[in-house]
């Protein structure tokens, strides 16, 4: 089997997390695309914009707002590769090898943490939770 499925706690836990920070990013960076380099979908965009007004709401809906996370996250998972704009999860990645406190590019050897592989494996995760789902 080319991926095993880790359940510990710890790393799920990781996981969503970093799933989180990577939904939060794109709702905070949403109407900076330009200035940030990332690059939405039509249809992202659209549900990421609804997820931003619900959460300015005092009503919030949790079941619809989960179902449209889930929707979004799917459609970041499935971004072809031959779409005119660029992955926002590939941007994303790039972004947690780059080291702030440097100014420069980690060295793949040197950060496992997060890593590509731990994101990837979180992507075939939520992919087989969409499909039981």
């Amino acid at each position: 089997m080319p991926f095993n499925i880790d359940k510990d706690p710890t790393t799920i836990k990781r996981y969503k997390e970093y799933w989180q920070r990577f939904i939060c990013y794109c709702s905070r960076v949403l109407e900076e695309e330009e200035e940030c380099g990332i690059q939405f979908l039509t249809n992202q965009k659209e549900i990421l914009n609804k997820l931003w007004e619900m959460a300015e709401t005092k009503e919030v809906n949790e079941d619809v707002m989960d179902s449209m996370v889930l929707k979004v996250s799917a459609l970041f998972i499935m971004h072809s590769d031959y779409a005119q704009q660029k992955s926002a999860l590939v941007h994303f990645f790039g972004i947690l090898g780059y080291d702030v406190r440097t100014k420069r590019w980690r060295q793949p050897n040197v950060h496992s943490d997060p890593s590509g592989y731990t994101i990837l494996h979180s992507c075939v995760d939520i992919e087989i939770c969409i499909a039981i789902g």
